[in-house]
């Protein structure tokens, strides 16, 4: 088995995160990401600081595919976020965010073998099936 291996630095997802909010219909979601100063990875959590107010995502679940269910931990204000604005593959509770990855003709042969967050990087190990 082949393997591509990914890793993101706390820089690089900001701007990611940012481009990918840019022209988003998700205002809350933009406008926290607009106001982030700070983002750290370690300990399989994300954490980043908006304005006063520090929030996280916390990896609890993967899947073995690429495609799949990814489940996180979460402090962000859910109150604030309207569901009916989220994508389908997004769900969203007080305090977990489930992510569902559908399958596609790519991703179905793609499987992970690793995936953690430590050291300042979110690091993704993929098999190629």
């Amino acid at each position: 088995m082949k393997e591509i291996s990914l890793e993101i630095d706390e820089e690089a997802a900001k701007e990611f995160l940012i481009k990918v909010l840019e022209n988003s219909k998700f205002y809350f979601l933009k406008n926290i990401f607009d106001h982030v100063s700070n983002i750290e990875f370690n300990d399989n959590e994300i954490r980043f600081k908006v304005l006063m107010f520090n929030y996280y995502l916390k990896l609890k679940a993967y899947p073995k595919l690429l495609t799949g269910r990814y489940e996180f931990f979460q402090n962000i204000p859910t109150k604030m976020i309207k569901k009916e604005e989220l994508p389908e593959f997004v769900e969203l509770n007080e305090k977990t965010i489930i992510i569902n990855i559908p399958e596609n003709p790519v991703s179905k042969n793609i499987s992970i073998e690793k995936f953690e967050i430590k050291n300042g990087k979110v690091k993704l190990i993929l098999g190629l099936n």
